[in-house]
């Protein structure tokens, strides 16, 4: 008692779903149809609508919002957050480390980052993430994606969205080929083995030869539950040289300026002082070329890049190797603007509606 509480309730007609939120957290769920009131007054603190109030709260009532959609779970915490810590002094989205090597909650030898993350899709033999040193290593030859699910606050593009790690092969001299390892965004699992539903994203990658040359490309992933995956490799290519030591530790960023056709994409990779080389398109191209090589696979990224417009923060993103070598990563941080809500809207309530409560304060 005598403290503030944000309170917020949320119905999603399609699912019939209610969602009942108290700072920030959800505490309670069903499902059960309701039909919307057409007829009567919307009363916040008291009920009884047929008539006179009634049932009244008892208690201050502050800084009330009205939704026409139902915000996701990280738009109610960023609201509770803003409202009651104030705007945050850090535009990192996300960050991840790959400390403290041991079995994580999914039982495979991961640190607690790592155990976080999900297979993407893969050809072939699957990519074996190891954590054995405080680093993450996809090995055992395999061709595939990691990518961690649902973990991105509230966001908005006012600056680019830089998605980083620092990486090399951890299994001896470059060779070439195949041996490719980069970032995975844009991306989102997808729900059955062929259609429409069949969702996926945007990979960019790095390859370094023995002789110092190598390449970046962007490619198109899309995953499969019955591991049939869709790859389209190649979609945007540059060969590169110059490259001081094949084997040596690379910096790698994917920059998202946005997700209309005309904003552009950006993959840099550098060593050092003495070595940067960058490949950039714009969304519009990158979906055009997607759906030049794979109509199936266009349809695919449409229609992700559709969903992550209505709600950027569903966005998958991690890691992709397709590579006969191991690739070791230590780290991956995600930075962009952070969403700082109006102070006017500061929850939600029923078919999208929002209210922010507060229980009585007692004088002692």
């Amino acid at each position: 008692m005598g403290q503030w509480a944000h309170l917020v309730g949320t119905y999603d007609a399609a699912t019939q779903t209610k969602r009942f939120y108290v700072d920030g957290q959800q505490v309670g769920a069903a499902t059960v149809a309701v039909n919307p009131n057409t007829a009567r007054p919307l009363r916040i603190g008291a009920g009884a609508t047929e008539g006179y109030g009634d049932y009244w709260f008892h208690g201050v009532v502050d800084e009330v919002a009205v939704y026409d959609q139902v915000l996701p779970p990280g738009h109610v915490l960023a609201h509770y957050r803003a409202g009651s810590l104030g705007p945050p002094d850090t535009d990192r989205l996300f960050f991840a480390d790959f400390l403290n090597p041991g079995v994580g909650g999914s039982g495979l030898p991961l640190g607690p980052d790592a155990s976080r993350m999900q297979l993407a899709g893969a050809t072939g033999s699957r990519p074996s993430p190891i954590n054995p040193d405080g680093t993450l290593v996809l090995t055992g030859g395999g061709t595939g994606g990691l990518v961690f699910v649902d973990e991105l606050p509230l966001f908005t593009f006012e600056k680019p969205l830089e998605i980083s790690t620092e990486a090399w092969y951890a299994n001896g001299a470059a060779g070439g080929g195949n041996d490719y390892m980069g970032l995975k965004a844009l991306h989102l699992k997808g729900t059955s083995s062929s259609g429409p539903e069949r969702l996926g994203g945007l990979y960019a990658q790095f390859r370094a030869n023995s002789n110092g040359t190598g390449s970046l490309r962007f490619g198109f992933q899309s995953d499969s539950p019955t591991g049939g995956d869709l790859w389209v490799d190649n979609l945007a290519y540059q060969g590169v040289s110059g490259i001081p030591d094949p084997n040596g530790l690379f910096d790698l960023c994917l920059e998202i300026e946005g997700l209309a056709d005309d904003d552009w994409i950006r993959f840099t990779v550098e060593q050092g002082a003495g070595f940067r080389t960058q490949i950039a398109t714009t969304v519009l191209d990158y979906v055009n070329m997607v759906t030049a090589s794979n109509s199936q696979a266009g349809a695919a990224f449409e229609l992700t890049l559709e969903r992550l417009r209505d709600d950027p923060t569903l966005m998958d993103f991690g890691f992709i190797s397709t590579s006969s070598r191991d690739d070791a990563y230590d780290y991956l941080l995600v930075e962009g603007s952070v969403y700082v809500p109006e102070p006017g809207s500061m929850a939600l309530l029923g078919l999208g509606l929002a209210a922010l409560a507060a229980r009585r304060r007692r004088s002692p």
